[in-house]
């Protein structure tokens, strides 16, 4: 039971709702949605505190052509350092704040520090561009484009054009009329557009031409099983395909494997960010990243030679291998075990098998390189089953003792994988394997 003034408090809550929702309405009041709106309400004084005490801060992530390697510009992305929670993605604190005027404030403070940094980057020598996502109300405002040019007026040193603007798709479709004036005015200024998380929403044909924004980018989600889901190769292919046909730069988010790096280049995209190219990191790492950075010796491979796209399961042949080896790793250390009986104990059975008694064979039978892989592939289904019986028996050391052999015989395949592609590529380079370090 509540107290006179709680219930009173209550129903004129209650009324005031009622009287919102129209003429002769009633509303009930609802405890568990008075809790969620107080959260709420902690949490953007709490998050507008941050904003004023320098809680929030920028990490950029490098955004790289993985044909030649050269680094094309970083995305900046926002964290909250909390004082009791630590370091916070996104995603915990701006979805409570996407309907309140706070996110256009946290969204001029991030253009404001973006352009700083490219300041500070261009004192230092590095011409780094830097794109900064906007979030739709602070987009769909219709000061938005004052708020920009007077950015850029405090800033009159950064050219414009190292800024981007990057904007969803779902909030273009809000209303596209004014997005494509405001793109329109801001390139006027010098400042690029790109649809961030393409795919994800209700994107049409015209849409693409009335959203003239430079540049796509892939969503993570379509990039992240591209190997191993026909659905999303299919669906990354239509992006690049249309931002192709609509003369569009195409960026792929998500990239973690060599792997979808060759692919996504065979399909036709080029610029890529993600965890296997680099984490987000403080402002003051990137100039030593950049110094240090050298891209994956398979982009190099496959960039330079024409290749057909009917060799790429050669290429996701040996991803297949470094997952199957993984899956017993994880087992050791305690999970559960990821392979079916015959994927484990059968060396048919296994993706790798299918690849190498099907398509490999078909396409590369005749080669040396090839033929060499099947005993080594044979023995790894040896030591693999006896690893896993081993680890169920509780005899931990001898299963241990077994593991150096497995990653032996997994580093063995991978060489011969190498020589392989490079003898398919037509290249005489000694097959390097140490790029491979997973384990």
């Amino acid at each position: 039971s509540a107290d006179p003034d709680t219930l009173l408090r209550h129903a004129d809550q209650a009324m005031y709702q009622a009287k919102e929702g129209g003429r002769n309405r009633y509303h009930l009041f609802d405890a568990e949605q008075d809790q969620q709106a107080q959260t709420r309400r902690q949490l953007l004084d709490r998050l507008a505190h941050g904003l004023v005490n320098d809680e929030l801060v920028l990490l950029y992530q490098p955004k790289v052509n993985l044909r030649t390697g050269q680094i094309v510009g970083v995305e900046a992305l926002l964290r909250w350092r909390h004082p009791t929670q630590g370091l916070l993605l996104p995603g915990t604190f701006l979805p409570h704040v996407e309907h309140h005027d706070l996110i256009v404030e946290i969204g001029e403070w991030v253009v404001r520090q973006a352009l700083a940094q490219i300041g500070v980057w261009d004192r230092a020598g590095l011409a780094i561009s830097v794109s900064v996502n906007v979030a739709a109300r602070q987009l769909l405002r219709e000061d938005f484009v004052d708020c920009m040019r007077r950015c850029l007026d405090d800033f009159p040193d950064v050219p414009p054009g190292r800024l981007e603007l990057e904007i969803l798709e779902s909030a273009a479709l809000e209303n596209t009329r004014h997005v494509r004036g405001v793109i329109e005015a801001c390139w006027g200024m010098g400042v690029g557009f790109a649809l961030d998380d393409f795919g994800t929403g209700y994107a049409s044909l015209s849409y693409l031409r009335d959203i003239p924004a430079e540049t796509m980018k892939i969503d993570q989600s379509f990039v992240r099983d591209v190997l191993e889901d026909s659905d999303d190769l299919t669906l990354v292919e239509g992006i690049i395909g249309l931002a192709t046909a609509f003369r569009r730069t195409v960026v792929a988010e998500g990239v973690e494997t060599p792997e979808q790096g060759v692919l996504l280049m065979r399909l036709g995209c080029d610029i890529a960010q993600g965890y296997g190219i680099a984490r987000p990191m403080p402002a003051e790492d990137l100039p030593a990243w950049i110094a240090a950075y050298r891209p994956d010796p398979q982009w190099a491979l496959w960039a330079d030679t024409h290749w057909e796209m009917s060799d790429f399961p050669l290429l996701v042949a040996q991803y297949d291998h470094i997952k199957w080896v993984r899956r017993i790793l994880l087992y050791m250390d305690g999970a559960a075990l990821q392979l079916s009986p015959d994927e484990l104990c059968d060396h048919h059975q296994c993706r790798f098998g299918h690849w190498y008694y099907g398509h490999g064979r078909r396409c590369y039978g005749r080669l040396q390189e090839f033929t060499d892989l099947e005993s080594i592939h044979i023995a790894v289904h040896q030591v693999g089953p006896s690893i896993v019986e081993l680890r169920k028996a509780g005899k931990l050391e001898q299963a241990r003792e077994q593991v150096h052999e497995l990653l032996a015989l997994k580093d063995q395949i991978l060489e011969k994988l190498s020589a392989l592609q490079h003898s398919v590529a037509g290249k005489s380079a000694e097959p390097d394997f140490t790029q491979y370090g997973l384990f």
